[in-house]
């Protein structure tokens, strides 16, 4: 898996999609939301995030913007007023620094003494 954002963005999709029922929140404004967005993304910007999305408790929101600011005050916010599954995926700007990963590694039991 390379570092591009467009390569994270499909791996994190494909394991919450298994998970659970979500949706992904572009928080940016709607010009920059016109400019460049991820797929399946809805823009919802910050300012109107809190009346916008309050009442929906059964689903989970996956927030992202350009610098992370804004998502981590979407989400903590959202928190605050009782949503549980409430993530921030981050910044869009640093998703093409992630480093390379060439392989995945699956969590075993550790060996434990009898």
């Amino acid at each position: 898996m390379t570092g591009n954002w467009q390569t994270v963005f499909k791996y994190v999709l494909g394991h919450v999609e298994r998970s659970y029922v979500g949706e992904l929140i572009d928080v940016r404004n709607p010009e920059e939301y016109a400019r460049e967005h991820l797929p399946g993304a809805r823009n919802i910007p910050l300012d109107q995030v809190v009346v916008r999305l309050t009442g929906a408790q059964e689903r989970a929101y996956i927030f992202y913007c350009q610098s992370g600011l804004r998502s981590q005050r979407a989400a903590q916010t959202l928190k605050r007023r009782g949503l549980g599954k409430v993530y921030n995926l981050g910044a869009m700007a640093r998703w093409d620094e992630t480093p390379e990963v060439n392989a995945m590694v699956e969590p075993r039991e550790a060996n434990r003494p009898a």
